[in-house]
Parts: C-alpha cells; structure tokens; sequence
C-alpha cells in the first residue's frame, strides 16, 4: 500500500500512519466497554422491579425469608 501525503484544514502536509488508522477503532472499542461495566445488565433490573413490586404489594418480607435471615445472623455472629 502506498502512502500519499494529505493537507490538513490547516494547510499542514499529514501523512497517513497505519497505527493511526487503529485509534479509531480502539476508541470506539474501549468506549463500548466502558459503556458495559457502567450499566447493569438488563437481568438485574428486572429483578430489581419485581423486588420493587413486591416491596409495594406488602408480599417481599414473608415469614420464610425472615427466618432465613435471622438464622444467617445468629450464624455469622456465633461464627
């Protein structure tokens, strides 16, 4: 491949790079996963709303998960 040199809007003579050409790519690449660790996935919101939902209705603290947690707190604290 054979490079030709280009002006730039500034009248300066550029000349194309080929790890130039990879910047954008990378760019592109790191902004989407940058974008992926800063958004829960789709899943837990879900489970979010449904807790939401039942927190509402009075049906989320049920006498089951009550002892459960109970027995998780006596555990850890004889533990």
């Amino acid at each position: 491949m054979v490079s030709e040199a280009s002006s730039d809007p500034r009248g300066e003579s550029t000349t194309p790079n080929e790890s130039d050409s990879d910047a954008p790519g990378q760019e592109r690449d790191l902004g989407r996963l940058l974008k992926m660790l800063h958004s829960p996935p789709d899943v837990r919101r879900e489970l979010v709303a449904d807790i939401r939902t039942q927190v509402n209705e009075g049906s989320y603290l049920t006498e089951e998960k009550l002892n459960l947690a109970i027995y998780r707190l006596l555990k850890d604290i004889l533990d």
